[in-house]
């Protein structure tokens, strides 16, 4: 399905409703949806269908709900398992294991997706300064600003125009200074895993060039400058961290692609340290604290502002990593039913740049590649998911009605990943309606 087409079809479809559960701190059961007719669910007409993909006039909610009722015995499926799966009205149509809460792993990034888009804003962008001291010139401040995406090039770029200005100066010798001082000292997330860092995800810090896994990425940044300057001409004599001085001069800067780009390649990729340095910003850009509380609290706020309810959701970290994170499938099917209903995040999360598309994009080209999944191929858009023992998929379902139904699987407990990988694909080709 064409992205465009696609997010326009959801938009069209989807009728608003609001979902709001309480909240509470800690995993537990959650409970059971509201019904169609309630308060919190209008009974609603069912909407025109969608034009995109569909091979029937029927509704094939039945159907589909009797497949998926018959596929509880695959393989790959463990004791631990929660699925659901809505309609176009955010109304519950399949779900198992719907009373617990699992470890979400990557699916976790569709909140922190949400989450930066509003608190920071899909059009922002990064503006990286290199600063002088106007004390002591020769003292450079390379100051971080939370920008996940920048690069080398980048930092070549500053340093030449950098050693331009510095020799016009008369300054041919300098001290390069990072400054990280917009987060704190990093710390492990409660969940976390040593063995993490610095392979799976960075240590969480203001500053970092190449989404390198480096045990300190600022000095790695201030390395890779300190490179490019006396490859242009400018001595460096020392190297270290420390925050700019009030009153410091801008001698150049970097300006990063927007938001929205940086948040696309997150879920196509699914890019850890991109979530966790997203998720600080965020807070920063709403008055709380850079702090995994902070930042964590944050998201919380932002998915009860958006009418998502957080009854049994826990959250550690940005991108899932943590083994301390909880979601029920109702928050994820109910984030995404309001994804699908407002523009500018079906803008941003929606094209084949960022979800991932069955057989063809992200860290889904390579699944729904074989009979019976390769039906659903184009037609399921969805973040994955994947620990050690953990397999997860959520997303949309586009029927072969042409209804877009949300759906969220979650399977802890996993002995064999390949085998579970394979059951939420076919529990997910199963929701398209096509097998």
């Amino acid at each position: 399905m064409h992205p465009t087409r696609h997010a326009a079809a959801v938009l069209a479809a989807l009728v608003v409703g609001v979902v709001g559960t309480p909240a509470v701190a800690a995993p537990v059961p959650v409970q059971a949806p509201p019904k169609a007719g309630s308060a919190l669910v209008p009974a609603v007409p069912v909407p025109q269908r969608l034009g995109a993909n569909v091979t029937t006039t029927t509704d094939q909610t039945p159907r589909i709900v009797a497949k998926l009722n018959g596929r509880m015995g695959a393989g790959g499926l463990t004791a631990a398992f929660s699925g659901r799966v809505s309609d176009d009205h955010n109304r519950t149509i399949w779900e198992r294991g719907g009373t617990t809460t699992r470890m979400p792993a990557s699916t976790m990034k569709l909140v922190t997706a949400v989450t930066a888009l509003r608190s920071i804003g899909k059009d922002t962008r990064f503006t990286t300064p290199l600063l002088q001291d106007p004390r002591y010139r020769s003292s450079l401040y390379l100051k971080g600003v939370g920008d996940p995406r920048l690069t080398s090039g980048n930092i070549a770029t500053m340093a030449a125009a950098a050693a331009t200005s510095l020799k016009a100066q008369g300054i041919l010798t300098v001290n390069v200074k990072v400054d990280d001082s917009l987060f704190p000292a990093p710390t492990l997330a409660t969940g976390w895993k040593s063995s993490y860092l610095p392979g799976d995800v960075a240590p969480v810090r203001a500053l970092v060039v190449d989404s390198r896994d480096v045990a300190d990425t600022s000095l790695d940044a201030g390395a890779i400058l300190t490179a490019a300057l006396r490859a242009r001409g400018i001595g460096v004599r020392s190297l270290a961290r420390l925050t700019a001085p009030s009153g410091s001069t801008q001698l150049t800067s970097i300006t990063s692609t927007p938001l929205s780009s940086i948040v696309g390649s997150m879920l196509n990729v699914s890019q850890n340290d991109y979530a966790e340095i997203l998720l600080r910003v965020a807070a920063i850009r709403r008055g709380r604290p850079a702090t995994w509380s902070g930042a964590t609290a944050n998201a919380v706020t932002v998915l009860r502002e958006n009418g998502v309810g957080t009854y049994g959701f826990v959250m550690r970290d940005g991108s899932g990593l943590s083994r301390s994170d909880r979601m029920p499938t109702a928050t994820l099917t109910s984030l995404l039913f309001r994804v699908a209903l407002d523009p500018d995040l079906t803008a941003v999360m929606l094209p084949r740049t960022a979800l991932p598309v069955a057989g063809q994009t992200g860290t889904l080209a390579s699944r729904f590649k074989v009979s019976p999944y390769s039906c659903a191929a184009g037609r399921v858009h969805a973040k994955t998911g994947s620990l050690a023992d953990v397999v997860t998929l959520a997303g949309y379902a586009e029927g072969t009605d042409g209804v877009i139904r949300p759906f969220a699987f979650l399977i802890n407990g996993v002995t064999s990943p390949k085998s579970s990988r394979l059951a939420v694909d076919l529990f997910a080709t199963t929701t398209t309606g096509c097998y």
